[in-house]
């Protein structure tokens, strides 16, 4: 139902779904979040809330998994990514030339995963 060109167009897809839609069926062989991965382009990221690191982890050559627990909410949150060209684990880190209150310069930075 969507067109043609929307198909491998979009720098980021952001899929936040209940898990029953998640489990509907586009086609015999094809699921919701399948279909909804052909959207991001080559080099997009894909970003699913929830617990999706294995299935991520078969459908792109990257993934990672955020889960964090200091949310003023009642339960932890989870974030899953996934993309076929960003590397989230190793990340090449540029510098934008912006101001900075924490950096010097973001190539300064020692461990990119660290505010410290």
């Amino acid at each position: 139902m969507l067109p043609k060109e929307y198909f491998g167009s979009f720098d980021l897809v952001l899929v936040d779904l209940s898990e029953t839609v998640m489990s509907f069926k586009v086609t015999e062989g094809l699921d919701i979040m399948e279909a909804l991965t052909l959207l991001v382009k080559p080099d997009g990221i894909f970003v699913k809330n929830e617990l999706y690191l294995n299935k991520m982890s078969e459908m792109f050559k990257y993934s990672a998994q955020i889960h964090w627990y200091d949310n003023p909410v009642v339960c932890s949150q989870v974030m899953v990514m996934g993309s076929n060209k960003i590397d989230f684990m190793n990340p090449e880190l540029t510098d934008h030339n912006v101001d900075s209150l924490f950096f010097d310069s973001p190539l300064a930075v020692k461990d990119p995963f660290s505010l410290s």
